[in-house]
């Protein structure tokens, strides 16, 4: 905004404060550049719910490959890791609480990891020709 116009917004909208020092309008800009926006709010939801995804699904994947009881993750590993954000680095525990680790997730994402695994392997098998042991191509299915 050009300085005459500003100087008239100021006298005409904010008159108490034409007397004002400097440093009270540098607060008001800090604050209204840090202030919370809609966009930031559902950055910041998304990028934990993702994060924390993530992480479930990492879990779920060492808990199917230790063969273990999948609700060893709601009674072992939750109240571990919280434990360690506590005393450790002492951070509260907010984020482990939402980690989804109940039975059925993990079963869920361990099924959901064999299938795209599945899915993967049969599209790799599908772009590869197989060669019987006479040097010929065989594409004969067993």
């Amino acid at each position: 905004m050009k300085r005459g116009r500003l100087e008239a917004h100021l006298k005409a909208k904010h008159s108490t404060h034409i007397n004002s020092d400097l440093s009270y309008f540098n607060t008001l800009k800090e604050k209204f550049e840090k202030r919370t926006t809609l966009q930031s709010l559902f950055t910041a939801r998304s990028v934990t719910n993702n994060r924390l995804s993530e992480a479930s699904y990492q879990i779920s994947l060492l808990i199917a490959k230790t063969g273990k009881n999948h609700t060893i993750g709601e009674n072992l590993i939750k109240p571990s890791i919280s434990a360690f954000l506590k005393t450790v680095l002492k951070k509260d525990d907010k984020d482990v609480k939402a980690l989804p680790l109940r039975n059925n997730t993990v079963s869920r994402k361990i099924d959901e990891m064999s299938e795209d695994i599945e899915k993967q392997l049969v599209e790799k098998l599908k772009t590869k020709k197989f060669l019987s042991t006479n040097g010929r191509i065989n594409l004969e299915r067993q």
